[in-house]
């Protein structure tokens, strides 16, 4: 799976980077990791989130920054 924010010339699979495909085929065998979120605040390469059905305030990090591509208030989902 290649990471479009990433882009083409990125060949790491770090945190923030690509998805494994080991990684890749384990989140499509896990449906239930898949949480929905709404965007609170984006600063550079990270992003916080509100999950919407139970609690929690998780942050992401990317190595480009977020702000092109997420909004505040923007709905979301995230795989834990």
């Amino acid at each position: 799976m290649q990471n479009t924010i990433c882009g083409r010339d990125c060949r790491r699979y770090h945190p923030g980077h690509n998805v494994h495909p080991i990684q890749g085929r384990l989140i499509s065998e896990a449906p239930w990791g898949w949480r929905d979120a709404v965007v609170l605040e984006v600063a550079g390469q990270e992003a916080s989130l509100s999950y919407l059905l139970e609690p929690g305030t998780p942050t992401v990090w990317h190595h480009r920054p977020l702000g092109e591509y997420l909004l505040v208030g923007e709905a979301v989902v995230v795989h834990e």
